[in-house]
C-alpha cells in the first residue's frame, strides 16, 4: 500500500476514491491531523496510474471524467471509502491462489 497524495476537501477526496474504484483501483482515505485526506492505493502495480490520475484531478477537480454515476457506484466501490484494516480486507477478498 502506498500514499499517492493528499486532497484538501473530504467530498472531493471521496469523489476521487470512487473514481479510482470505477477504474478497478482499490484505495482508501485517511484523515490527516492538520487538514486534508491522504489517498492510499493498495495495489503496487496500480500506484503509477492512480498517481497520474490524482495529478490530473488536482489540476481539474471538477472535470466530468471523474464523475461516477450513482447507478455505477457499486457496493465494492463504496467500501473503498471506509477504512478497513489489511487483515479485514484479506478475509473479505481471499487471494485466488489461496
Amino acid at each position: 500500500m502506498r500514499h499517492i497524495g493528499t486532497i484538501a476537501e473530504k467530498k472531493q477526496a471521496e469523489r476521487f476514491v470512487l473514481f479510482l474504484a470505477s477504474q478497478q483501483i482499490e484505495a482508501e482515505l485517511r484523515p490527516l491531523q492538520e487538514t486534508g485526506y491522504a489517498v492510499w492505493v493498495f495495489d503496487e502495480e496500480r500506484v503509477a496510474t492512480a498517481h497520474q490520475q490524482l495529478e490530473t484531478f488536482l489540476t481539474r477537480p471538477d472535470d466530468p471524467q471523474f464523475d461516477v454515476p450513482e447507478g455505477h457506484q457499486s457496493r465494492v466501490a463504496r467500501q473503498f471509502l471506509q477504512h478497513r484494516p489489511p487483515a479485514e480486507r484479506s478475509r473479505e477478498n481471499p487471494s485466488p491462489s489461496g
